[in-house]
């Protein structure tokens, strides 16, 4: 009987903490637009890192590569929902920033964490 009690506490429990979550879900991205500059938003330490990042992996400066948008995310996963195959990605909602940056007409969506400590490139041409 304290067996089916327990176990029954605990369904409550886990109950409750999922409806206290009820809104944690993956939600729509909300746009940042770029304010002409990186320095003084929230994300803008994340967008400049994301920026070093992309000028880094298509081998040009930084200076060549021009913000376009950027979008506060919710990620689904700790790999910002680009895990490869082979990859370990803790489940867990990141909270980050998907950042689009052109450069020389080809755009590029670059995903960050909050901080820009974990940055990911989503399409690279090839």
């Amino acid at each position: 009987m304290l067996k089916r009690v327990v176990v029954v506490a605990l369904l409550v429990l886990v109950g409750a903490a999922l409806a206290a979550c009820g809104g944690a879900g993956v939600d729509e991205p909300i746009p940042v637009e770029p304010d002409g500059g990186i320095g003084t938003s929230p994300q803008d330490p994340a967008v400049a890192e994301a920026q070093r990042v992309l000028a880094e992996q298509l081998g040009v400066n930084a200076d060549e590569i021009e913000h376009v948008m950027t979008e506060q995310v919710e990620w689904a996963d700790a790999c910002l929902e680009l895990g490869e195959a082979d990859e370990m990605c803790a489940q867990v909602i990141t909270s980050g920033w998907r950042v689009t940056f052109n450069v020389n007409g080809e755009e590029y969506e670059v995903r960050t964490d909050e901080t820009g400590g974990n940055v990911r490139i989503a399409n690279v041409a090839g």
